[in-house]
């Protein structure tokens, strides 16, 4: 009997458990889909652009051209990739000379650097709001890094979104979104106990 009731218990465990991270995980969905952008036609000081995804670049690049800042940072850059290089894939290059608002970081490995990064700039240039742009299902995660370390900083997400040929090359669909998922639990969770206080980056 009492061996019966064990494994019944370990039974609901389980099944609870997985209820919990399947409500999880279809919350998260949902807020990848609607990412709050209410203000994403706002002017900031800047654009922060994370490498990663097919058209991220580009898509930030068209917004610094439309008017929505005059300042870019492109974070995560290969070492060996320079600022003509990425402008010749940008189809509304017109040729001009954009050195003097185009910042390109070579250091950041991933996200949290990404945010370490951004924040050494933001404090050199004085920034007080900017864009971040990402792919949809990376936004929270950043955001959720970025926020921790300029929590005093206008930060607005503008998600790209990601195209079937993106979800194609990462594995699919369910695939890229449940691994998402559970780094952006395992953020969340460091991010909670472990927020920066006092040090300097």
């Amino acid at each position: 009997m009492k061996r019966r009731v064990a494994v019944l218990g370990i039974i609901m465990i389980a099944l609870t458990s997985f209820a919990i991270w399947g409500i999880g995980f279809i919350t998260f969905c949902d807020l990848v889909k609607n990412t709050d952008t209410a203000r994403q036609l706002m002017k900031t000081d800047a654009i922060v652009i994370l490498t990663g995804g097919s058209d991220r670049i580009n898509a930030g690049l068209d917004m610094m051209k439309t008017g929505m800042s005059e300042q870019v940072f492109i974070s995560g850059v290969n070492e060996k990739v320079t600022l003509k290089e990425i402008l010749s894939l940008w189809p509304e290059y017109d040729g001009s000379d954009l050195r003097c608002c185009i910042t390109l970081d070579y250091a950041a490995q991933d996200t949290k650097d990404n945010a370490v990064e951004a924040l050494k700039w933001v404090r050199a240039r004085h920034v007080q709001s900017f864009r971040l742009v990402t792919s949809d299902y990376h936004i929270m995660r950043a955001l959720m890094e970025f926020t921790r370390l300029m929590p005093e900083k206008g930060i607005f997400p503008s998600p790209v979104t990601s195209t079937p040929a993106e979800y194609a090359a990462k594995g699919g669909y369910m695939k890229l979104m449940i691994g998402e998922y559970h780094k952006t639990v395992l953020t969340w969770l460091r991010v909670t106990l472990d927020p920066p206080g006092k040090r300097i980056y």
